[in-house]
């Protein structure tokens, strides 16, 4: 995240920005952490492996902004 933020260009106003809301309305964000165990039989270690995925939730709500989820795990919307 951070390094997107120094890829902006020197004469950026924050003004010009649009807010990413979550889908409850919810402007506020909170840092946190989903846990992927990874067999140890795809990794070939002797003992399953642990990753950590850093993803923010909406303080009102609970729910992940699935925006900045690896596309992998976000989830898919279906439109009525």
């Amino acid at each position: 995240m951070q390094e997107q933020m120094n890829q902006l260009p020197p004469n950026f106003n924050l003004n010009d920005a649009r807010d990413m809301d979550c889908e409850c309305g919810g402007k506020l964000f909170l840092p946190g952490y989903r846990f992927k165990k990874i067999s140890r039989l795809l990794t070939g270690a002797p003992k399953d492996s642990v990753m950590p995925i850093e993803l923010y939730v909406c303080a009102s709500c609970g729910k992940p902004l699935n925006e900045l989820l690896p596309q992998e795990l976000q989830e898919t919307k279906i439109i009525e």
